[in-house]
C-alpha cells in the first residue's frame, strides 16, 4: 500500500542530514560494483533521531504492536532487479520464526530523495520455496499488456525481461518525499533503472514482524 504525506519535508531533511553523517556499516556489491552503502538505522533505540521521527508514523500505519526484524539506511547506486525478500538467505530465519504475536511480514520503504526515475514496482506473484525467478515469471503471465516501459527495466537479465510486459502489476510506487510504501515481503518486486540517469537513491528500508 502507498501512504501519502506521512512525513514533512523538514522531517525527511532531518533524517537525511543525520544519516549523511553516519559511518557506513556494510557495502553490498554486484558484478564488482558497489551497489549499496548501508548504515545502521537505530530505529529501535528510544531517543535516536530515527526513532523520534519515524516510530510514531509507523505505529499509525501498521500498529503499535509491531517489531522490526531488520532495517537500514541505504544509499543505492545500482538498482535491484526482480526478487522476493523471503528468498534472501539472510532474511529466512527471521521470517520462519514469525508467530501469531508477530503477525506482520512486510517491508516499509521511506524515500529520502525523489525523482521521476525512482519507482518501485510490485507484482502479484508470490514466493514459493525453491522456485527460481524465471520459473515464477513463466507461471504468472496474464496475457494482458501492463503498460510498463521496458526501457525502465533494462537492468533485468535477458532471461527475465521478456516477461515484463505481461507481468500482473500489483502496485507502482513513484517516489515522493513524505510518502511511504508498504508491501508483503513474499511479493515479487523490483526497482526501475535509475542508474543510467546518473542518480543515487537514498532511503530507509525496514522489515517488520
Amino acid at each position: 500500500m502507498i501512504f501519502h504525506n506521512i512525513f514533512t519535508p523538514a522531517e525527511i531533511k532531518n533524517l537525511l542530514d543525520y544519516f549523511e553523517k553516519q559511518p557506513t556499516a556494510h557495502v553490498e556489491k554486484v558484478n564488482n560494483q558497489n551497489r549499496c552503502y548501508n548504515k545502521n538505522l537505530d530505529y529501535q533505540i528510544s531517543g535516536s533521531v530515527c526513532h523520534s521521527i519515524v516510530r510514531a508514523k509507523i505505529d499509525n500505519i501498521i500498529g503499535t504492536d509491531h517489531s522490526i526484524n531488520m532495517g537500514c539506511y541505504k544509499e543505492s547506486h545500482v538498482p535491484y532487479a526482480l526478487h522476493f525478500d523471503d528468498n534472501q538467505t539472510h532474511y529466512k530465519k527471521n521470517v520462519t520464526q514469525l508467530n501469531s504475536e508477530n503477525r506482520y511480514n512486510c517491508a516499509v520503504l521511506i524515500p529520502l530523495v525523489e525523482s521521476s526515475a525512482f519507482k518501485t514496482v510490485s507484482f502479484d506473484i508470490r514466493y514459493k520455496e525453491d522456485q527460481s525467478i524465471v520459473e515464477a515469471l513463466q507461471g504468472n503471465q496474464t496475457g494482458v499488456l501492463n503498460g510498463l516501459n521496458l526501457e525502465d527495466f533494462d537492468h533485468f537479465s535477458q532471461e527475465s525481461i521478456q516477461y515484463v510486459p505481461q507481468l500482473p502489476v500489483f502496485e507502482v510506487f513513484s517516489w515522493k518525499i513524505g510518502d511511504v510504501f508498504v508491501w508483503e515481503r513474499d511479493i515479487m518486486h523490483c526497482s526501475t533503472n535509475f542508474q543510467k540517469h546518473g542518480l543515487v537513491k537514498k532511503f530507509i528500508i525496514m522489515f517488520i514482524a
